[in-house]
């Protein structure tokens, strides 16, 4: 699997790479360090695994690697992360404004005993963890439409008022009971887009908002853009399965 998502990743590096202007400074072109970058991440490893050519095939491993400090000091610098914008810009192809969007977060935990200064605790996969969080804006597109890695105890409902600045068009934007904020309602409003949120209070009988567009989500394909693990992806994935059923019966 890791394999053919590289030849994709591969491609619009390559792509990029002949429109990107090189420094003749630099040992290592921009395009070898997002490449390491990414065969890292695609694999689930730190960036100094990724810097050992042990750890490449022979059909996908460039003549010569950059070791860690390179890889740091680069990665800090400006054209690493216009690059990496490009790169985006290039998987998503033709991206259309969509009405409907989706707002949610998933958390990325690390081991209780990690030593991680930049991870903080926060609420976890039913449970108290320390890590990471995706915060995400989705669509129809191939690539999100915004998203942002924070802390685990960063509030969804700051990264969400953050995130929607940076949406483009205008439509619904769904979400779950962390996102019921009076204050956020109109910062979506402000910027043309209408939030969708069951209330966060118990017992309140407008529960069932998220549910009532289902039928729309269905049209768009929004939810199988949300990794299943995060709230509105099981809850979206599991009224599929049941509406599946009911219809085969």
């Amino acid at each position: 699997m890791e394999l053919e998502l590289w030849t994709e990743l591969s491609q619009a590096i390559c792509d990029v790479q002949w429109k990107f202007k090189f420094n003749p400074r630099d040992v290592h072109r921009t395009a070898l360090i997002v490449r390491v970058h990414l065969w890292a991440t695609l694999h689930d490893r730190p960036t100094v695994w990724g810097c050992d050519h042990k750890n490449w095939t022979r059909k996908t491993c460039p003549e010569k690697l950059p070791d860690q400090s390179t890889m740091s000091r680069r990665m800090r610098r400006d054209d690493f992360q216009i690059f990496l914008q490009a790169v985006q810009r290039r998987l998503n192809g033709n991206a259309q404004d969509h009405l409907l969007k989706i707002v949610d977060g998933k958390p990325l935990e690390l081991p209780n005993h990690t030593g991680d200064p930049d991870a903080g605790w926060g609420r976890g996969v039913s449970r108290l963890s320390v890590g990471y969080k995706l915060h995400m804006i989705c669509s129809g597109n191939p690539m999100p439409d915004a998203f942002a890695i924070t802390a685990l105890d960063v509030c969804e409902k700051q990264m969400a008022h953050r995130m929607i600045k940076r949406v483009k068009g205008c439509g619904y934007l769904l979400g779950d009971g962390h996102y019921d904020a009076s204050w956020l309602y109109d910062v979506c409003k402000y910027h043309d887009h209408v939030l969708v949120s069951p209330r966060a209070k118990p017992g309140t009988p407008a529960l069932d908002t998220i549910i009532n567009l289902l039928s729309v989500c269905v049209r768009f394909n929004c939810w199988r853009r949300l990794p299943a693990s995060t709230s509105l992806g099981r809850r979206f994935t599991g009224s599929e399965r049941e509406s599946n059923g009911s219809s085969a019966n």
